[in-house]
């Protein structure tokens, strides 16, 4: 005999705090595309530019 099992999930969004993750996430990519400029420009090998990612 089957058994049929039955979730909910409930999610929650509230603006502001969303909007907050989505200025950290520009921050964070910004610093990354400021890393990958510096790299290169300085000629940083492979190794460099694969730990910033």
């Amino acid at each position: 005999m089957a058994t049929t099992e039955k979730y909910t999930t409930v999610i929650e969004l509230n603006s502001e705090q969303a909007k907050r993750n989505l200025d950290e996430l520009r921050r964070k990519v910004e610093s990354w595309k400021s890393d990958l400029a510096e790299a290169k420009e300085k000629k940083m090998g492979k190794s460099f530019v694969a730990s910033i990612r």
